[in-house]
């Protein structure tokens, strides 16, 4: 009895795991149907479509698939329809792409598509469906559709105008500083010319005083850093006026070349200044 108690459960773990080691044949799922838009806003009286996906993992011939018609919403009308299968490792995939618009805008529902199928070597006859699809029909779905992108366009454009303003503003400044300083150079050029010339009446006058007071001015004007220049004609100019020394006509015309020379206003008008000072010299 022991013995055949023992030889009994033997047998039964045998038979247990003999059940574990045989294959099965694999159990394959129902479809699933996927409906999806491109995007979740439209374009009025602009197509756009829907597709409606069925799949299953299985063989190509496993199911019968009955093609889904999806029952639209009042204001959205079918255009035209088409359908592609493919595959891959296994799991097979029925696309059913319906191109749809919108005729006006408002926000639209469309209805879980129902796809009926018959599994093989069955007659009975089930169905499965999609989740509804809910989108809104506008004037510009672009813009909708894309709020980020318009918002960095925007700042984009907004920090280009920001920066052309700070350009033209900066090259206004620019020209006014430019302007400004011609003006200011003009005035300088202007009032050295002037010096040079009321030097030259000092001297037709003899008033040497006036001459050197004049050259000292004209030249911290033009040569401010020709310290030695501006040094002598200030000594040279104690000495005319407090202690009546007549500098001598080479003197006076040294002074002179060497302010036309340091400031530079040897133009064609002080050229001719310069020839009428000589001809009348004569």
């Amino acid at each position: 009895m022991k013995t055949r108690r023992v030889l009994s459960k033997i047998f039964s773990i045998s038979s247990l795991l003999l059940l574990l080691l045989i294959p099965t044949a694999p159990a394959h799922a129902a479809p699933q149907v996927e409906a999806a838009l491109a995007a979740p806003t439209v374009s009025t009286g602009t197509p756009f479509t829907l597709s409606i996906t069925v799949s299953w993992q299985g063989d190509a011939d496993q199911y019968v698939i009955v093609p889904p018609e999806p029952e639209l919403p009042e204001g959205v009308e079918k255009i035209s329809s088409s359908f592609a299968s493919s595959a891959s490792t296994g799991m097979q995939r029925m696309h059913y792409t319906f191109l749809l618009r919108a005729v006006s805008n408002g926000a639209y529902t469309i209805k879980p598509a129902e796809v009926k199928y018959w599994a093989r070597g069955e007659d009975k006859e089930a169905a499965t469906e999609s989740r509804e699809i809910t989108f809104k029909a506008v004037q510009f779905a672009l813009v909708e559709n894309n709020t980020t992108l318009v918002v960095i366009i925007s700042l984009v454009v907004l920090a280009g105008a920001l920066a052309g303003m700070v350009f033209v503003m900066l090259k206004r400044k620019k020209a006014r500083q430019q302007k400004a300083a011609a003006v200011t150079t003009m005035s300088e050029r202007e009032r050295a010319a002037d010096s040079l010339q009321h030097c030259r009446q000092c001297k037709l006058r003899g008033d040497y005083a006036g001459f050197y007071q004049t050259a000292l001015d004209c030249a911290r004007m033009v040569a401010p850093q020709d310290t030695a220049l501006t040094g002598s004609l200030a000594a040279m100019f104690e000495k005319v006026q407090f202690g009546g020394f007549r500098p001598p006509a080479e003197e006076i015309e040294r002074v002179l070349r060497q302010l036309e020379k340091s400031s530079g206003w040897l133009i064609d008008g002080e050229k001719n200044n310069g020839l009428d000072y000589q001809k009348y010299c004569k």
